[in-house]
Formats: C-alpha cells, sequence, structure tokens
C-alpha cells in the first residue's frame, strides 16, 4: 500500500512539474516576444499560442479594439476565424461582465476571458475554450495559477500594444514616403 502512495506521489509531482515546466516556457517565450518581434501578424498570432497553450485550452480567440471601439476577434486557433470574424463586442461592456460570459457563441463545455490591460486601458482580451467542463476553475481559485496568468496577459497586452504602435509608425512612415514622391503634392506645385 505505502509503496502504491509513493508511486502516485512521484507520477502527480512529475506531472506537475512538467505543466509548471510548460507554464514558465509558455511566460519565457512571452517575455522574449516584446524584444524580438514588432511584426503585429506575428505578435497577434504568437499571443493566441501562448494563451491556449498556457491554458491547455481546445482553442483560443484574440480580440482587440477596432477603430469603432469594439472588441473584434483578430486571431484564432482551434476555431475558424471566419465563425467568429463577425462577433463585436462594445467596449462599453463593463470588465466584469466580459469575465462572467463567454464573448462568442461557440460550443464549449468552458470558457474563460483574459483581459489584456495596458497603461489601465482594456486593449482586449484573450478567450479560451475547453471541451473538458470547468477546465479553467484552476486559474480562479489557484493564487499561483491565477499570478502566471496575469503575468502572462500583461506581458502580452505590453506586447500587442508595442507592436500596434509598430504597425502605426510603419503605415505613417509609408503613407509620408508616399507624399513625398508623388508629383501633385503642394511642394511640386509652387512656382
Amino acid at each position: 500500500m505505502r509503496l502504491l502512495y509513493s508511486a502516485r506521489y512521484i507520477m502527480s509531482s512529475i506531472s506537475y512539474e512538467k505543466k509548471l515546466y510548460q507554464r514558465l516556457k509558455t511566460l519565457s517565450d512571452a517575455f522574449l516576444l516584446s524584444s524580438r518581434d514588432l511584426d503585429y501578424k506575428a505578435v497577434l498570432r504568437a499571443a493566441t499560442k501562448h494563451f491556449k497553450v498556457f491554458t491547455e485550452a481546445d482553442a483560443s480567440v484574440l480580440m482587440l479594439h477596432d477603430t469603432k471601439k469594439n472588441l473584434t476577434p483578430v486571431c484564432s486557433l482551434g476555431i475558424p476565424i471566419s465563425k467568429v470574424r463577425d462577433t463585436k463586442l462594445p467596449s462599453s461592456t463593463r470588465l466584469k461582465n466580459i469575465l462572467a460570459h463567454p464573448v462568442l457563441d461557440v460550443r464549449y463545455a468552458s470558457f474563460m476571458n483574459t483581459p489584456f490591460i495596458q497603461n489601465r486601458k482594456l486593449i482586449g482580451l484573450c478567450a479560451v475554450f475547453s471541451t473538458v467542463p470547468e477546465k479553467f476553475d484552476i486559474f480562479e481559485h489557484n493564487k499561483y495559477e491565477n499570478l502566471f496568468l496575469t503575468i502572462l496577459a500583461s506581458y502580452i497586452a505590453a506586447s500587442v500594444e508595442n507592436a500596434i504602435l509598430a504597425n502605426s509608425l510603419q503605415l505613417i512612415e509609408h503613407s509620408k514616403s508616399e507624399q513625398k514622391n508623388s508629383p501633385d503634392t503642394i511642394d511640386n506645385l509652387a512656382p
């Protein structure tokens, strides 16, 4: 009996260690993301993947503010983006309502929405889904798992915000370049 208990303890310890390693690896990858890649689409794909892997979810959808200040899906893993693309969540929606209700009408047994907050402003959220009921309860009831998730969300929010800013700067530079090379600019019309 004692040998059986020891074997179970060792197996659960190994399982916990593997899970902890996976969580720390995902956090490490998220930290490196902000210093390595400012490509907008690559950052969105990586953020969506990190949340899916970190939470061991079946699907993950990243939503960001669009030009009309709605939260709109911009990247998805496990659910075709075509199925969720038209979903919009008004930015006036209270954060507690976002956390308590699924933002997408998809057929999964459990969900979890994690807000991305940067400079005290909601910039988006990641929704994860699982076929396993109550899959994400651990993030609500275990303070360490919740802390890991908060750290991941903070770094992802910063990476997404940096990618958005870099993308905006590239668009401005491209626009200035086109204006400069255009023959009908004000400078070229002056005598």
